[in-house]
């Protein structure tokens, strides 16, 4: 790796760290959505990691993983020359495959710089904490002054709470990590933890309940250390229940004021029409099951509900083919293998630190993969972002210091996976011109004529 990299991965990384805070903070454009705004955010991360990766010749690869990527790129270009909307098929892969080259970039900066770490955690405390000060802030306002009591309209940085609840259960874990290495800083994470699962309870997302939840009853069988994780999960989301059932539900009833969007109020149990939506998808997989109706057609269904089937595999199976199907739950369950043995015996992390990091991360990864069961958490621009973040981290402590990291030259895969993450920048670059089929005035139109009905893809209104 080149050493001007080396030495200045740290400043490299500071602007996605700005960008991070900023996307949740504030709308690159007053007329933008939240939605709308973080996605050309995210791409506009994917072009600055690219650029920068191609510069310092980061993109080396290994010879599986190369035809891997290079299966996933031919089964891919098939199943999008047969779309009914080829451009927007490959939009969608030049997506994934940009987040791919996002974390190989981000992967490359952890492996090269130990403070990395450290940082990271100080910046998810900075965007969680502010999140929260808009929170409290609104709240208090809101009782005070006798405005409309909304729980929903608390919470900011996303078009709708649900899209909170996919950030709460990817911060949620890996925010517990200082509080179980007892730093100097536990009990400000702790309060702050706490803080984010009361939001999340606010927001009703059940999702995250589902995630987080799913993965404190899995930590149960593993180790002690991750014991102690579910134990604090248990303990962190009675507090914040606690905290809901006061400050939500009983003051402002005992001050007569009207509560909406109460989320002790809202139904917990139910499937709210995804059961249409799975058979949607299954009924395509029937229609097209060997390479699927193309990337991001869950979208072009008339009639459909919502623009992607609230459900991973069948949205990959349905949009993909069975073929790339099969080949994706190969990877996935060796994937989520690999990291279960690891967290089991410790064989690459051997410091105690190292270790809850370790299961803490993992837990982010595996929360935000259950609740991708249920919901749309792999098509939103700032849970992809964000999971690729954490996906990279993890990786990091898998592989660093290894000797793909001290190569001045890239191999010729190394070239070509730079030549198509290149080609991939084209593709999204291409969204941001006037009149081009996927620029954003192409689906704001419909949303309008709509009525503003909220069904997020690749833009706010993800009908294409």
């Amino acid at each position: 790796m080149n050493e001007k990299f080396m030495n200045g991965g740290l400043y490299l990384i500071c602007p996605i760290w700005v960008t991070f805070f900023y996307l949740v903070n504030d709308t690159l454009l007053p007329s933008l959505s939240w939605h709308d705004s973080q996605r050309i955010g995210q791409i506009v991360l994917i072009i600055y990691a690219i650029f920068f990766g191609v510069i310092f010749k980061l993109f080396e690869i290994k010879t599986k993983q190369f035809y891997f990527l290079l299966g996933f790129l031919i089964l891919g270009v098939i199943s999008s020359s047969q779309a009914n909307l080829t451009i927007w098929s490959f939009t969608e892969m030049a997506m994934i495959l940009g987040c791919y080259g996002f974390g190989l970039f981000i992967y490359r900066i952890f492996c090269s710089n130990n403070n990395i770490e450290k940082l990271s955690f100080f910046i998810l405390f900075l965007t969680t904490s502010s999140l929260i000060l808009y929170f409290v802030i609104a709240y208090i306002s809101s009782l005070y002054l006798r405005l409309d009591f909304d729980a929903w309209g608390f919470i900011k940085g996303f078009t709708n709470p649900r899209f909170f609840g996919q950030f709460c259960t990817l911060v949620i874990p890996i925010l517990i990590a200082p509080v179980l290495m007892r730093s100097k800083w536990d009990k400000a994470f702790y309060i702050l933890v706490c803080m984010v699962a009361f939001m999340a309870i606010a927001s009703g997302t059940r999702g995250t309940f589902l995630g987080v939840g799913s993965v404190a009853a899995l930590y149960l069988f593993l180790n002690s250390v991750c014991r102690k994780f579910s134990l604090m999960i248990v303990k962190i989301f009675l507090t914040a229940f606690f905290m809901q059932l006061f400050f939500i539900d009983f003051l402002p009833k005992y001050l007569n004021i009207f509560v909406e969007n109460n989320a002790l109020e809202r139904k917990v149990i139910g499937l709210s029409a995804r059961d249409f939506l799975w058979l949607q998808a299954v009924e395509m997989i029937a229609d097209k099951p060997f390479f699927g109706f193309g990337p991001m057609h869950f979208a072009n269904i008339q009639k459909a509900i919502a623009s992607h089937p609230h459900q991973l595999f069948l949205q990959i199976f349905s949009e993909w083919g069975i073929i790339f199907g099969l080949l994706f739950i190969i990877a996935f369950v060796k994937v989520v293998n690999l990291i279960i043995v690891e967290i089991k015996y410790s064989y690459i992390n051997k410091s105690e630190e190292s270790k809850i990091i370790y299961i803490c991360l993992a837990a982010s990864i595996f929360a935000s993969l259950v609740q991708s069961m249920v919901d749309g958490v792999f098509v939103m621009p700032y849970t992809q972002i964000l999971f690729v973040y954490m996906a990279a981290w993890i990786s990091s402590m898998h592989c660093r210091n290894i000797e793909i990291l001290n190569t001045k030259t890239l191999s010729w895969r190394g070239g070509i996976l730079s030549l198509i993450l290149i080609c991939s920048v084209c593709i999204l670059i291409y969204s941001f011109f006037p009149g081009s089929h996927t620029h954003i005035d192409a689906t704001r139109d419909k949303y309008l004529s709509n009525f503003g009905f909220l069904k997020p893809r690749f833009w706010l209104n993800g009908e294409i």
